[in-house]
Order: structure tokens, then C-alpha cells, then sequence
């Protein structure tokens, strides 16, 4: 197994583990605040339900990690997060269940029993599985914008093949981060949470593509196509399909628009 296979289910792993440890926090105050409440308002019976599927998300999240990084990490390692994975998950089931005692009647022990039972969607299997089939490279900054583009379409397979859309946006965020390198993932951690989706505006996707691009300003791709040479015993149809995709990356359509613009 490549070092940075486990170096990417290590970072997905203590990820899932932070988000855990984070929601167990959060959950404490409502328990702390209902736990001597004769009555429960109904905004109160709300939060506590949230607090619930809150726990359960991390709790598949978390078991999905510990099993992908026992697959790839030495015995040596395998006992130590094994046994910290337990005692997380532990404690997760011990504030599913503080939160459902609150629940004092059957209408509400029915409500937050049925919220826990329930997965995430209606459509996700009861164990899920990417399908690795379709898993792309590793991306890192060290690709060129077309193979990022390239890379991006590969990923765009392998997320709707595996219908990860069934999953919540952390395992969804989680199985992105098995997919791209240390720099990159550091890079926008400091811009998600979440709620931060994979695709669409502000997307986990679209931070990585502005990451390309300060990497590869403009300037830089159009110095890129203007280089551009045949190389020796190069087909030509591939020297032609290399030189139309640092076309479309130097943007030079605006090129002629501006050319026209100043002769006009």
C-alpha cells in the first residue's frame, strides 16, 4: 500500500475524530440545559433530535474512517486507534442516549428513536462502499490546470458512480480527502465546515480550483501555450489536443478580444 494512501485515511481519520469530539462538546450544554425541565418546549425537543442525528452522522463517519485506516496502518498502530475509536464511539452512544432519557413520554420517545434508527437517507445502504473502480490519482500542486480539470472529471465519476450524495457532507468531505494531498487539504480546511458542500458555490471543489489558479495565474498559462513545442516522435493529433487544452487554459479568446478592441 503507497505511504500516502495511509497518510490520506490518517488525515480523513483524525478529521472525523475532531468532528466527534467537537459534537459531543456541542451537545453537552442542551443535555446540561434539559435535564431538569418538568417540560420540554418544542424548539427544545428540536434541538435535542438535531443533537441525536448530529451524533449518529459522526458516529457511521468515524466507524467508516477507523475501518479504512486499520486496512492500510501497521498492527503496531491498528491496536492504539482501534481501542481510541472504541472509546470515542463510546461516548457518542452514551450522549445518543442521555439525549433520548430526556424524552419522557412515549410521543417523544418515539421521535427521537425513529431519528436514530433512520440513515441519513433513504437510499444509502446499510454499509456503504465507494466504487474504487473509478477512484482517480491523488491530486496535487503539483499538476498541471489541465490535469487538474482532467482529475476533477475523474472525481466527478467516481462521487456520482458511488452516489455519495446518499452520505452526509462530513463523510462526503471525508472521502474528498482520501483523494488529495496534505498541501491541498491544508489549504482549505481553514475554509469548511460541515455545511460546506463538495460541489456548487463555495464548494470544497471550487476552493481547490482557485488554489490551481493562484498557483497557475494567467500570465503563467499563456507563457505555458506560447512555449509549447512539438516534441520528437510526437503524434501530431496529440501535440494538436495538448495545444488546443493550454489554449483553452491561456484564455485566448480574450487575447483577440482585447486585439480587436485596440485596432478598432
Amino acid at each position: 500500500m503507497p505511504p500516502k494512501v495511509g497518510e490520506r485515511c490518517l488525515t480523513a481519520y483524525k478529521l472525523a475524530k475532531n468532528q466527534a469530539v467537537l459534537r459531543l462538546d456541542s451537545t453537552a450544554q442542551p443535555v446540561r440545559h434539559c435535564q431538569d425541565k418538568a417540560i420540554l418546549s418544542t424548539p427544545t425537543q428540536d434541538q435535542l433530535c438535531r443533537c441525536i442525528g448530529k451524533l449518529n452522522e459522526s458516529s457511521n463517519t468515524l466507524e467508516q474512517c477507523t475501518h479504512d485506516l486499520l486496512k492500510v496502518q501497521d498492527d503496531d498502530d491498528n491496536h492504539n486507534t482501534n481501542e481510541e475509536a472504541r472509546a470515542l464511539l463510546s461516548k457518542i452512544g452514551a450522549a445518543s442516549n442521555r439525549c433520548l432519557e430526556i424524552f419522557d413520554t412515549p410521543t417523544r420517545q418515539c421521535a427521537a428513536a425513529t431519528l436514530i434508527v433512520q440513515p441519513t437517507s433513504p437510499s444509502r445502504p446499510a454499509q456503504f462502499r465507494a466504487n474504487d473502480s473509478l477512484k482517480p490519482k491523488e491530486l496535487s500542486m503539483g499538476f498541471t490546470p489541465d490535469q487538474f480539470h482532467n482529475w476533477m472529471a475523474q472525481f466527478t465519476a467516481y462521487y456520482n458512480s458511488s452516489r455519495m450524495t446518499d452520505l452526509s457532507l462530513p463523510e462526503q468531505q471525508a472521502y474528498l480527502f482520501t483523494n488529495i494531498d496534505d498541501t491541498i487539504c491544508g489549504c482549505i480546511l481553514a475554509h469548511i465546515n460541515d455545511h460546506t458542500p463538495i460541489f456548487g458555490d463555495n464548494g470544497c471543489i471550487l476552493l481547490i480550483e482557485e488554489e490551481f489558479r493562484r498557483a497557475y495565474p494567467l500570465i503563467k498559462r499563456r507563457i505555458a501555450f506560447f512555449q509549447c513545442k512539438e516534441e520528437p516522435n510526437q503524434n501530431l493529433a496529440d501535440y494538436i489536443a495538448t495545444l488546443n487544452a493550454l489554449g483553452a487554459e491561456a484564455d485566448l479568446q480574450r487575447i483577440q478580444w482585447m486585439t480587436n478592441t485596440c485596432c478598432s
